[in-house]
């Protein structure tokens, strides 16, 4: 069986990307985070808006009933 002399710069080069790979998986992870933090405050400023708006809506739906 012949003897298998592995090349140790190509070990190493794969050790270094490998890591810089983990790395750029963990910070798509953090943006994908980020992203659904994001939109999870959206949804909630646009409830808010609907609610403020509909006090509005009624508060002037009422005077509207009270005046005519």
């Amino acid at each position: 069986m012949k003897h298998i002399h592995p090349n140790v710069n190509n070990i190493l080069e794969f050790k270094e990307k490998y890591e810089e790979h983990k790395g750029k998986i963990k910070e798509l992870n953090d943006i994908k985070q980020t992203i659904e933090n994001l939109k999870q405050q959206e949804e909630e400023l646009k409830r808010l808006r609907f609610s403020e708006f509909m006090k509005g809506f009624n508060v002037i739906s009422s005077k509207l009933k009270e005046t005519y």
